[in-house]
């Protein structure tokens, strides 16, 4: 389970609290319009740092980030906001309270009616 504790290790520095499997999984989908892996990163010995390397980007001080814990698409996700606007949407694939995917939708296109929705 995705709770805000364990985002707030995440977004604090501490990747262990991302409990990966071994074959974890993050999918991105930038649509070409947002910054997103263009291939699955594949493997908790990648996918963990690549989502440290998004939180700490998030943590800059000029970011403007927020968040809000919820359920996307039935499973629980993230909705990261910055400077007001839905940027990011995660959502979090589990087993054994271990995740096993991640998926972010970055494509500002397929994120618009969150924006009516998060305000």
């Amino acid at each position: 389970m995705i709770t805000g504790r364990k985002v707030n290790a995440v977004e604090h520095g501490n990747g262990s609290a991302a409990s990966s499997n071994p074959d974890a999984v993050h999918y991105t989908d930038g649509g070409g319009k947002a910054p997103a892996a263009k291939q699955p990163v594949v493997g908790a010995t990648r996918v963990i740092p690549f989502f440290m390397q998004w939180m700490d980007w998030f943590g800059r001080p000029d970011s403007h980030y927020s968040y809000i814990i919820t359920t996307v698409n039935g499973s629980p996700g993230i909705v990261m906001m910055i400077g007001g606007r839905v940027a990011y949407v995660y959502s979090f694939e589990a087993s054994n309270s271990r995740i096993r995917s991640i998926y972010t939708v970055a494509n500002p296109d397929k994120l618009k009616y969150l924006e009516e929705v998060v305000r």
